[in-house]
């Protein structure tokens, strides 16, 4: 195996091909580092999104099933962004977005597209499955910590899962 196959696997999720979390962070940190000397703008744009409904997919269909659901989703959130975001699975059934220069009503009109995008059905053993995303959102400025913007858009993810049925929530 080469250095470069060797450090894609380590920076990638090996099931969905995304960036992993490590990646992902370092991605973020670089987006909210790299427009510093510009005025304090907000324009790093978060999305945290965790899958419900999940659970039951692997318990009912086995962790096969799940397997493809969560490669489906990586591949739904890919093609739903721009070539300059990033996409991340975090980990189980958690993913991320970063949107770097967006507006707040930017970064609404991504979370509506991914979350139409999510509650297309699955096609699992012959059934049409629906596992949709709370999505929650942060628009953060240069400057602003990484770890602060992602904890923020966890935050509003959290919120959405207790405010159903509304599914998009935005954070600062």
């Amino acid at each position: 195996m080469s250095e470069l196959e060797f450090a894609h696997q380590a920076s990638h999720d090996a099931l969905t091909g995304l960036a992993n979390r490590v990646l992902f962070a370092e991605r973020l940190a670089v987006a909210m580092t790299g427009r510093l000397g510009r005025p304090h703008t907000a324009d790093v744009g978060l999305l945290y999104i965790d899958l419900d409904g999940f659970k039951p997919i692997n318990d009912s269909y086995g962790h096969e099933a799940g397997d493809e659901v969560l490669q489906t989703v990586a591949h739904r959130l890919s093609t739903h962004v721009r070539p300059q975001d990033s996409v991340g699975r975090l980990g189980g059934d958690e993913f991320a977005v970063c949107a770097p220069r967006v507006d707040a009503a930017a970064l609404s009109a991504l979370a509506g597209r991914i979350d139409r995008a999510l509650a297309e059905p699955h096609r699992i053993h012959g059934r049409n499955v629906v596992v949709r995303g709370s999505i929650g959102g942060y628009l953060g400025a240069a400057g602003d910590a990484a770890a602060d913007a992602l904890d923020a858009a966890d935050r509003a993810m959290c919120a959405v899962k207790n405010l159903r049925p509304h599914r998009i929530s935005s954070a600062g």
